[in-house]
């Protein structure tokens, strides 16, 4: 790298978000122009790197979730029988559900795009080709998941919201985007704004390595690096990326990656759920950059 300060300033540069923001307006509008059934309500908003700034140049797929709200899942059954009676009481078994919630997205889409410019044969989105002016999309329909820890009456309870996807095949797939994102800002304030940013210098170094041999695509998903950054101490977040990049890296490499937690401070960040990375695939990555760091 023959100027590493310059390069890794020019990393740190988040990509494009004009279009994103259109294209999420767009999808936002195709289910307006929708006849829903009476009583449905929904909210539609962007997730992943567009939502979090941490997108970097060339990133395309604009994530954009469709999150019903008037239905909702939860975990009453694990609730004391007085607690579930109670939460029975309150709430009536819905008659819409998150897979009606999905045939009529994907039918609305159709409906604003044409057949031809939606795919839905994902298990978990919905895929909405690009058009001139606009990025491709993926489309995630889901409902509110609310994980009870008590319930006594509908004002006397308590309960962390989450999201449940839509998928095809009915398996349970539970995500925080909205605690991601507001993890994501929190540590962007403890570390003076520099989280960010460093986290698409790395985002971009994995790219180089890619690109350049020296990492095999696929390794590191641009939401695991990022959840990754996520555990880095905060010290260690600085403007000069010259310094940053080599001490997250070797911190990275010296911690214990077991017990880390994703960006949502819920999940782990490392097993073997659909929603995990492996440890072998994350020291890979550590081991790639250590490399880069060394051709300074």
């Amino acid at each position: 790298m023959a100027d590493p300060s310059a390069i890794l300033s020019s990393w740190a540069k988040q990509g494009a978000v004009t279009t994103a923001k259109k294209t999420a307006d767009s999808v936002r509008a195709a289910l307006k122009a929708w006849q829903f059934p009476s009583g449905v309500a929904y909210d539609v908003y962007l997730q992943g790197s567009y939502r979090n700034d941490t997108n970097i140049r060339g990133d395309s797929d604009v994530d954009v979730v469709a999150e019903l709200h008037s239905t909702f899942h939860h975990n009453v059954a694990e609730l004391p029988v007085d607690q579930q009676r109670a939460f029975h009481a309150a709430f009536l078994n819905a008659a819409y559900s998150g897979s009606d919630f999905r045939r009529d997205v994907t039918a609305a889409l159709a409906a604003y795009y044409g057949a031809s410019g939606v795919d839905a044969s994902g298990n978990k989105s919905i895929t909405i080709k690009a058009r001139d002016g606009y990025l491709p999309a993926d489309l995630v329909p889901c409902t509110t998941y609310r994980h009870y820890s008590r319930f006594l009456e509908a004002d006397q309870s308590s309960f962390v919201e989450r999201i449940r996807l839509c998928t095809l095949d009915g398996t349970t797939v539970v995500n925080f985007p909205k605690r991601h994102y507001d993890n994501g800002c929190s540590k962007s304030d403890a570390t003076g704004g520099e989280y960010k940013p460093t986290v698409r210098v790395f985002k971009n170094a994995r790219t180089w390595m890619v690109e350049n041999g020296g990492l095999q695509d696929g390794v590191a998903p641009s939401y695991f690096v990022e959840c990754l950054l996520y555990n880095a101490p905060s010290a260690l977040y600085v403007s000069d990326y010259t310094k940053s990049f080599p001490a997250i890296t070797r911190s990275l490499q010296h911690a214990s990656l077991d017990d880390m937690l994703c960006q949502n401070g819920v999940t782990k960040l490392f097993g073997s759920g659909n929603t995990q990375w492996s440890v072998t695939k994350a020291q890979t990555l550590l081991s790639s950059l250590e490399s880069l760091t060394g051709r300074r």
